[in-house]
Parts: C-alpha cells; structure tokens; sequence
C-alpha cells in the first residue's frame, strides 16, 4: 500500500499508453516488493502527527547497512522520461534500469519533511500474518532503540517485556521545543536487561 496516488509513479506521464504501463508496472511491483519506509530522523512533528497516532507511537531506531538503504529523492516536477525508449532497452541497458529505479525512488517535494530512506524486501524475506508483513530482524538489520512520542505512557517495564532477552535498546523520551517547532530528545538512556 501506498501513502500516495503518485508514489511509485514519479515521472511524467502525458500518453495514455504510458500511463497504463507504468499503473501496469506498479501493481507487479506491489505484488512482488515491500518496503519498509523509515525517517532518517524523528524530530518533524508532522511525522509524529502522520504516522505515530498524534504523538502518542513510537518511532524505532534502526541499524542497517549502507547497501540495504535507499535514499529517496524529492522534486517539484514529475521527471521527463522517454518511456518507450526506457521499455525497449531495459533488459540490457544498465542506465534504463538504474533510470526506472531512479522514478521509483523520487516523491513530490511535499514529502520531503519525512527525510525518507527505504529497505526493500522480497515477499520471500518476510512471513504474513492477518493480512499484514513482517521481517524477522538479524544481524543485518536490527533495532537500536525507541523513541517515544512526546504524549506516550509506555512503562519501562512493558518495554523490558517485550524486548527479546539480551537484546540491548536505547529509550529517547522526547518533548516539544521551547525554541523550534521540533521535537527534542529530554532524556536517553539503556535499559537494563
């Protein structure tokens, strides 16, 4: 699922056959590929109010490596792009390929308070259950710490009992800035475990 009608379809589409390849090309996509769509940082309050139930979630910190990571790109125009030539050589041209990836990494320049970065999954690197995906953290990509949300309850306690045993995380308790319309970190420390 998509947070936007034009996620997944950065380039600019004026012919209708364009338009139904690339609709055709994004619903393969959705079918085959997941992502995981992070902040590289916590301190937008919009983020908080988006996608953290008005500042009430939390946000996770996570470690993974450069390679798996994705930095999305913003821009005020959809991107020209010549999508029949694009179509013709993508089996053997790494430029068309790396072209068609650029676009699917590109979002309006709207969202570029989210300062988003993406980890890409096949259906393969995740297990379902009631409709929804999820990924099994390892060594590769594991969580360092949570950041509560400036109107979050949640307990010590609770953290310590849903925390896998010898896994070390870090809590950042937040406020709103006296200074800024950000959110700033009031307090960090290591749980015991």
């Amino acid at each position: 699922m998509t947070t936007t009608a034009f996620e997944l379809l950065s380039m600019s589409l004026e012919d209708e056959f364009c338009q139904k390849i690339m609709q055709e090309t994004k619903a393969k996509t959705n079918k085959m590929l997941r992502l995981l769509c992070c902040s590289k940082s916590w301190n937008s309050p919009l983020l908080w109010g988006h996608y953290a139930d008005r500042h009430t979630g939390i946000a996770l910190e996570l470690e993974a490596p450069e390679s798996h990571v994705q930095e999305i790109q913003y821009s005020k125009d959809r991107v020209a792009l010549d999508l029949h030539s694009l179509m013709r050589n993508r089996h053997k041209d790494e430029n068309a390929k790396w072209t068609m990836f650029k676009m699917f990494m590109t979002k309006g320049i709207q969202w570029a308070y989210e300062d988003e970065a993406r980890l890409q999954f096949t259906l393969d690197d995740l297990h379902s259950l009631n409709g929804h995906d999820f990924f099994n953290l390892n060594d590769t990509i594991k969580i360092t710490g949570l950041v509560l949300g400036v109107n979050n309850k949640t307990t010590d306690s609770r953290i310590i009992s849903a925390v896998p045993n010898n896994h070390q995380v870090s809590i950042t308790k937040t406020q709103m800035s006296a200074l800024s319309f950000e959110i700033q970190e009031i307090k960090k420390y290591n749980l015991p475990m």
